[in-house]
């Protein structure tokens, strides 16, 4: 609620701070700088990402740091509105709710608002984007961002009801794929030493086939070469671990045989997971589709392509 002290601005600040004091540009550094000071530093990592503050090579497992002013704080709220990805779909289910009374913007909380991402809502308001009146229990867009506001939702135009299901999934999803890579860093963390780093891939390459890269610990005791694995993650009812697979993931599953991994992530509330309880089905290509399983398998979508005579 509003009356909460936030601190991700602190957070960015803190991130900032840390990739403009290096001159190394490997993600996996600036994680072992942050470990102390950046709180989730994967979601700040995306955060920063999402306002355009930094780039991710995931290829090359190295960042960028955009040219920034030093009132960057003071041009958040612009930035936010400029935002892309995960932030851009939650502000976009956030403000698309505000209607005009007769002198400004405004929105009171719902019985839906389980709809919103309330990260989202309170980053807005730390960052003055929102104002909130506590006597009425009021949200309100502030004059000096009413022109950004209003950009934003002719820009973007609100979706429709499939659509709005689409970016709940989206944002759903990359919460699965945030609470894996954490998952795996704490897996990992009993050798760090060696410096493994874990990708989240799908933080700037959605086409990829998987989303985060990891690393597989050997069987054997040390020294033994660490296996790379590819990781796909879907967050799944704990009723019946239902997934949709796309035909590029499936191929990327095919191709990369047992160094490809699918993890289920069961949902028990908004954006909760059940850790203890992941389904990892490693080599799913073949599990799936030549081995004898309880999985049962539906068609729901065809694709169709005419194709053109020759001398047409």
């Amino acid at each position: 609620m509003p009356g909460t002290r936030y601190d991700t601005v602190r957070r960015l600040e803190a991130l900032i701070e840390i990739f403009q004091g290096t001159s190394d540009r490997r993600l996996q550094h600036a994680m072992r700088l942050a470990k102390e000071k950046v709180v989730q530093f994967e979601s700040v990592l995306g955060l920063s990402v999402d306002l355009g503050l930094v780039s991710v090579n995931e290829g090359a497992g190295a960042f960028n740091l955009r040219a920034l002013p030093t009132n960057w704080r003071e041009d958040l709220p612009t930035l936010a509105l400029k935002s892309r990805g995960g932030l851009k779909l939650a502000l976009l289910s956030l403000l698309k709710r505000f209607s005009f009374n007769g002198t400004q913007f405004t929105y009171a909380l719902r019985s839906d608002d389980g709809k919103i991402d309330s990260s989202a809502r309170n980053f807005a308001l730390e960052i003055g984007l929102l104002d909130y009146e506590s006597a009425t229990g009021q949200y309100s867009i502030p004059p000096a961002h009413l022109e950004g506001f209003l950009g934003f939702l002719l820009t973007h135009t609100a979706p429709s009801a499939l659509e709005e299901s689409k970016a709940d999934n989206l944002r759903l999803g990359r919460a699965a794929e945030l609470a894996v890579v954490d998952f795996e860093v704490e897996a990992l963390s009993k050798f760090g030493e060696l410096n493994l780093a874990v990708v989240h891939e799908a933080l700037t390459n959605a086409s990829a086939g998987y989303d985060i890269r990891s690393w597989e610990p050997p069987a054997q005791k040390l020294p033994v070469a660490f296996k790379k694995k590819f990781i796909e993650v879907k967050a799944v009812s704990v009723k019946d671990s239902r997934f949709h697979w796309t035909k590029n993931e499936m191929e990327w599953a095919e191709r990369l045989g047992s160094q490809y991994y699918l993890y289920l992530v069961p949902v028990t509330g908004k954006d909760k997971f059940d850790m203890q309880a992941i389904e990892v089905i490693q080599d799913p290509y073949q599990h799936f589709f030549h081995r004898p399983n309880s999985w049962q398998r539906e068609v729901e979508l065809y694709s169709f392509v005419k194709q053109v005579a020759k001398g047409d």
